[in-house]
């Protein structure tokens, strides 16, 4: 038995002796771990591997990263901030050409169904009135200035700049020879219609004026601002008639009833006003 044994040694040895050479020509064998840019480029797929199968759905579902992982993969990685969506010189749009400037006040176009339109001011235009007599329309704008044209023509009558603040309110006199506006400077302007001079600047109220209407007969003129108050004045001389505190917000617009006994207010406070303007 012991002489058996002692044979069976010997094989064992020379068994691990096999194993021992076997693994010693595999790794002679086996390439060497890649190195370079290749390398850096599989570690970089790896990094977007998920480490959670619920995880991997969920990226999975995300096309940008999808895209992202195989342009990584194939070597052909994009620059920092292309990816679709995520901020980077890649996705900034280059910036839009200026538009160009709206054409002069003068000139009237015509559509087909002969819509009009007219494009003089250089902002927004808050408000628009034409006069009684239908041969003028005025505008106010954020430009601050107030545009009197020709409504056949489209010419411009009058350039009016007598606001410092944006213009958001117009209205013409009964006979269409004045126009009152309006603004966030707190005044109220009355201007010569034909050349456009200033006749009176009014101050009566502690906001911006956002609304001006002349009685039917023209001798009051009705204003609201964003103080709550609504006031009459004497357009020929601009003393103050009457001063209305029903309002819990600011006055958004008025209006005189056809015979002018009535004076309506709205404003932010959800109310409409009814008031006796005599």
């Amino acid at each position: 038995q012991r002489s058996s044994a002692s044979r069976s040694r010997p094989a064992t040895s020379a068994g691990s002796a096999s194993r021992s050479s076997s693994a010693a020509s595999q790794r002679s064998t086996s390439p060497a771990p890649a190195r370079g840019p290749p390398a850096r480029k599989a570690a970089a797929a790896a990094a977007f591997q998920p480490k959670s199968t619920k995880l991997g759905r969920k990226l999975a579902g995300i096309p940008a990263l999808s895209k992202l992982r195989k342009r990584v993969s194939e070597g052909t990685t994009p620059p920092a901030g292309a990816v679709e969506g995520a901020p980077g010189p890649a996705s900034v749009s280059p910036p839009a050409a200026a538009e160009p400037a709206p054409p002069p006040a003068s000139e009237l176009q015509h559509d087909p169904e002969g819509v009009r339109c007219l494009r003089g001011h250089r902002a927004y235009v808050y408000c628009v009135c034409i006069a009684p007599d239908g041969r003028r329309i005025a505008t106010g704008s954020t430009d601050k200035t107030v545009i009197v044209s020709d409504v056949e023509t489209g010419e411009e009558l009058a350039k009016l700049r007598h606001h410092s603040g944006y213009v958001r309110g117009v209205c013409f006199a009964p006979d269409s020879t004045v126009l009152a506006s309006c603004g966030n400077d707190r005044t109220v302007v009355l201007a010569d219609t034909e050349s456009g001079e200033l006749l009176l600047r009014l101050r009566h109220h502690e906001g911006p004026v956002l609304t001006v209407a002349f009685a039917p007969d023209g001798r009051a003129l009705a204003s609201g601002s964003g103080d709550r108050c609504v006031t009459v004045i004497d357009p020929d001389t601009g003393a103050l008639q009457l001063q209305l505190h029903h309002h819990e917000g600011t006055v958004m617009q008025v209006r005189y009833s056809p015979g002018g006994s009535r004076l309506a207010s709205c404003g932010y406070d959800a109310t409409v006003v009814l008031a006796d303007a005599d």
